[in-house]
């Protein structure tokens, strides 16, 4: 791990919240580049458990179905990796039952819904930024016509921050151009708005898209001394 990056997630306190669709291959990337070794902590939130229609686009299969996802991709990761050097968890919970956001470098909201984000937010802002975490957005636009990302570091909350729901307000015509991945505003009214809240019948590549855009985007973080951009597509 330590020869893809000079600096990669070893020996950071990681927050994953959601480990559905998105969450799934993003927490299974995440090992892959040292979240939870060396020190570190991850923990997973989701108090949803994994259902037939889910297996389609999710990382884990038949055998988990019924169980919990944050609970089922911990046991799923410890059987890939095993569990000596690794410190993971996983809580069953709703993400309202998180208390110290304060505790943790790296939050990442992997639930693809605006009203998760903006909960997380307004939860980080109200701590003072010198123990502000980051905090990474991810979500599949629409039906899975791209991917996106949006992090915020603590410096720049007040200028750049924010979550899914600044690139659209539901109901409200206020589209930028150069922040949608069609370039067609008749389009995107048809399809729906903002993120997969709902399901949407997008394939397990878009799923696995998210992945890769989150290691890309947390190594360079981690590599870089100050990000240029904080959305990406």
């Amino acid at each position: 791990i330590n020869e893809i990056k000079k600096r990669n997630l070893s020996s950071l306190k990681i927050l994953q919240v959601g480990a559905g669709a998105i969450g799934g291959y993003v927490s299974d990337a995440l090992i892959k580049i040292g979240a939870g070794l060396d020190g570190g902590d991850f923990k997973i939130f989701d108090n949803d458990d994994l259902k037939v229609e889910n297996i389609g686009r999710h990382i884990l299969g038949k055998k988990y179905i019924g169980l919990n996802k944050a609970n089922a991709i911990v046991e799923y990761i410890k059987e890939q990796w095993g569990d000596n050097n690794l410190l993971i968890h996983s809580v069953d919970k709703s993400v309202n039952t998180i208390g110290d956001f304060d505790e943790y470098d790296l939050i990442i909201d992997a639930t693809g819904q605006i009203e998760i984000a903006e909960y997380l937010n307004e939860k980080v802002t109200r701590i003072p930024k010198y123990n502000r975490p980051h905090i990474l957005h991810l979500w599949i636009y629409g039906n899975g016509e791209c991917v996106q990302a949006l992090i915020n570091t603590p410096s720049e909350y007040e200028s750049n921050g924010g979550c899914i729901s600044c690139l659209h307000q539901s109901g409200v015509d206020d589209y930028k151009e150069e922040l949608d991945p069609l370039g067609n505003k008749d389009f995107r009214k048809i399809m729906g708005l903002g993120p997969c809240a709902a399901y949407t019948p997008y394939s397990v590549s878009s799923s696995l898209a998210v992945a890769g855009l989150a290691i890309d985007l947390l190594l360079e973080w981690r590599n870089s001394t100050k990000l240029v951009s904080n959305y990406f597509t």
